[in-house]
């Protein structure tokens, strides 16, 4: 019987290379951004590999996350959590998950294989419902990302100027919002469970249509992007209900190390980049740990 991921080990068995183009660490920022004298090219470049060597080894199982903020120091990586104080944008609609999936299936026709794994982990094994694929095709919407390093909703609301105006407005409302793991304990209250800026709690109780969930219980949470919408309401997209909610101190410790590699690119990111940028590794966490939970429940 398998241990549980995240309360005996670190690793991510779907972690790993990653199906769409990495944001490569960037010399020129670390010049830029890192306090002091920066390092030579080649220091650079063995302090990069180094980090790597230890994420990858941290991602194993083989805990070593002081050595892996020590290694990110070097390069001028902080891992103090900084957050996002931008207001979020109003979107003049509400967003389902349909629309999502129908852009990001012209855009990238083979994308559902690869967005099922990265957003269910192993539950993508087991044939999972449409409603729960299409959840998972937009909890990655903003996260796919096509030609050096460019992401496609980017490119599509950009470059589709003969589409919905207001469809367009709305994608790019929705790049500004985080993904957070939402607790139900009061229903009416959406809690966030993570930090996350004050800028990003509903106001309201959202306007939710049928959550997918990745059990038939009844959820105590649900991921999703929460959009507010110009009517003062607040939109679910990409909700995806959880049976079970993965240690919390642990779950952010695994958002903590994506950051560290995310801020080599782009050592200014703040908390909430790293929510919007990266929000398969929220999803697919806690799609172990519920897998893992359910797996040894007697």
């Amino acid at each position: 019987m398998s241990p549980h991921p995240l309360s005996q080990q670190a690793a991510d068995p779907y972690a790993g290379d990653r199906w769409f183009p990495d944001l490569p660490s960037s010399y020129e920022n670390h010049r830029s951004y890192t306090p002091g004298t920066p390092l030579s090219l080649e220091e650079y470049k063995a302090a990069d590999e180094r980090f790597f060597a230890l994420y990858h080894a941290h991602l194993s199982g083989n805990r070593c996350l002081n050595s892996l903020v020590s290694s990110a120091a070097v390069l001028g990586v902080s891992d103090v959590l900084k957050h996002d104080r931008r207001p979020a944008r109003l979107s003049p609609i509400p967003l389902g998950n349909g629309v999502l999936c129908d852009i990001l299936e012209n855009e990238i026709p083979d994308l559902l294989p690869l967005a099922t794994d990265s957003i269910l982990g192993p539950f993508s094994d087991d044939n999972p419902a449409q409603p729960l694929v299409q959840s998972a095709i937009a909890a990655v919407s903003h996260s796919v990302r096509i030609n050096s390093g460019q992401h496609a909703l980017t490119r599509w609301h950009r470059h589709s100027p003969g589409e919905d105006p207001q469809i367009r407005a709305a994608i790019r409302c929705l790049e500004r919002i985080p993904v957070m793991l939402w607790s139900l304990k009061d229903p009416n209250t959406w809690t966030p469970l993570l930090p996350l800026s004050a800028a990003y709690h509903p106001r309201t109780q959202p306007q939710n249509p049928l959550v997918p969930t990745l059990a038939p219980d009844e959820p105590v949470a649900v991921l999703a992007r929460l959009l507010p919408i110009t009517d003062g309401s607040w939109r679910a997209v990409g909700a995806i209900g959880l049976p079970s909610i993965p240690p919390l101190a642990a779950l952010q410790e695994r958002l903590l190390v994506e950051l560290l590699r995310h801020r080599r690119h782009e050592r200014r990111a703040n908390w909430e980049d790293l929510l919007r940028l990266h929000p398969e590794v929220l999803y697919r966490t806690c799609a172990t740990w519920c897998w893992h939970h359910l797996e040894n429940l007697p």
